[in-house]
């Protein structure tokens, strides 16, 4: 056995179980003792070179000269804890944004509404314009006039139909054309000589025309005149005024059988009177200065 097992590297020794049962021959010298005799003690054989040192250096048990060793078992590597890894956040909703309402396209003003309704202001406060139709008659150019006259303007009014023209109308509290002002001008007051400046404007007749000349004013009872005209261009006539409300309406006859008709009424603050002939053209009468 110890040889057998130096053949393959590993020592071994015999062991001897007592299950052996009869004589066994273990050394090598099996010769059957006589009857009687004692058999000689067996010789162990000496280990032979190999075996000696397979039994001084014991080595681990090996199956074969061809397996290997067994290697330490292999320290575990630690390894590092894992993290928690972040999750990315769910991305926010965009804030709603405010829904901007479409701005209503307001239609522009229409200037004849306009004028009807300044036509309409214009009544309200003593000025008489006419119907409230929009229309932009003699009538309506002389309210402007009183109204321009009455509420003490030193600058030339907004353009008749426009949004300021009525602004101005609609703001004004006082009877700024009523007949209150032409008892400023008592019938003796207006009779006498009057001269005056006539100057038309662009859009009437004669544009660019400024005639001069005066008047002569005699009271003839209530509220009528009756005079006499004479101008720069050499026209001559005769007068017809009447008093109606706070206007005066004049009515002209020339020499060569013509008639112009003009309305005129008293400025608030000054010794004058403002009109406007049926032409457009507009008149302006201070006392005359002799």
């Amino acid at each position: 056995m110890n040889r057998l097992a130096a053949t393959v590297g590993h020592p071994q020794r015999p062991a001897y179980y007592d299950e052996v049962v009869g004589l066994a021959c273990l050394s090598g010298s099996c010769a059957r003792a006589p009857e009687g005799t004692a058999a000689p003690e067996p010789t162990a054989a000496a280990p032979s070179p190999q075996e000696t040192a397979a039994l001084a250096l014991p080595q681990p048990f090996r199956l074969g000269a061809d397996t290997a060793a067994p290697q330490p078992a292999a320290q575990a590597t630690p390894q590092p804890v894992a993290q928690p890894v972040a999750q990315p956040s769910a991305p926010q909703a965009p804030a709603p944004q405010p829904v901007v309402q479409a701005q209503p396209q307001v239609p522009a003003p229409d200037p004849v509404a306009l004028a009807a309704a300044t036509q309409s202001e214009l009544t309200r406060i003593g000025c008489h314009p006419g119907p409230a139709d929009g229309r932009d008659t003699n009538a309506t150019r002389a309210a402007l006039a009183r109204f321009a006259a009455g509420s003490g303007r030193t600058v030339a009014l907004p353009a008749y139909g426009t949004a300021e023209m009525l602004d101005l109308a609609r703001a004004e509290t006082r009877a700024v054309c009523s007949a209150a002002l032409l008892h400023a001008f008592l019938p003796e007051m207006l009779t006498g000589t009057w001269d005056f400046t006539l100057v038309c404007g662009p859009g009437t007749v004669a544009p660019g025309l400024t005639v001069t000349g005066r008047f002569t004013l005699q009271h003839v009872g209530g509220g009528s005149f009756n005079g006499q005209v004479v101008n720069s261009i050499g026209e001559r006539g005769t007068l017809q005024v009447q008093t109606i409300d706070s206007d005066l309406h004049v009515n002209t006859t020339w020499s060569d059988g013509t008639n112009s008709v003009m309305s005129m009424w008293p400025h608030a603050s000054e010794m004058r009177l403002d009109g406007i002939e049926e032409n457009g053209c507009v008149v302006a009468m201070l006392p005359a200065a002799f």
